[in-house]
């Protein structure tokens, strides 16, 4: 008996603390977002704003949510998430026309966490096309591997925010 009322009260406070955390989480999210929209005045996730595209394995993909980075360090993160499935992967000091080759100590990387996988990709590349004060644009396409399987990222493209803006 003791057991079970261990069991519900763990349970009961596990499921509080994440709840706390999600909404901690999202409320950063919501912040960074509403930062962004002032300093550009673009709506997030859209043609005018910030995005990322792809075809994967030849079906359409489109981030309907963004991870903006706001640091202004020379490794810019570019995140794009939809449902259980992100797409990510890191530019080191861009710069309009500079194509990035992805590696081994730099992948791209392709989730899909309702199929508990991860594919790592250094095969592939992705280059600026565009940078102004306000936005960073380019292209991407790779192909991650995991240990049985491959996925083709093609025609990928994005737009961020330039992080510079925000530590001015």
């Amino acid at each position: 008996m003791t057991m079970k009322i261990f069991l519900i009260v763990f349970a009961l406070t596990t499921s509080f603390h994440n709840s706390f955390c999600q909404d901690e989480t999202l409320q950063k999210a919501t912040e960074l977002q509403t930062a962004v929209g002032e300093k550009t005045g673009a709506a997030k996730t859209s043609s005018s704003g910030y995005y990322l595209k792809a075809i994967i394995n030849g079906k359409e993909w489109i981030a309907s949510d963004m991870s903006i980075d706001k640091d202004n360090s020379n490794i810019v993160e570019v995140q794009g998430t939809r449902g259980n499935t992100f797409i990510k992967f890191n530019l080191y000091k861009p710069a309009q026309g500079k194509e990035k080759t992805f590696s081994d100590t730099s992948p791209a990387t392709w989730s899909d966490e309702s199929e508990m996988d991860i594919y790592v990709g250094k095969d592939g590349s992705v280059i600026v096309t565009k940078m102004d004060e306000l936005w960073i644009e380019g292209t991407f396409s790779f192909t991650g591997k995991n240990s049985w399987k491959i996925v083709q990222i093609t025609n990928g493209i994005f737009r961020i925010p330039n992080p510079k803006q925000f530590n001015q």
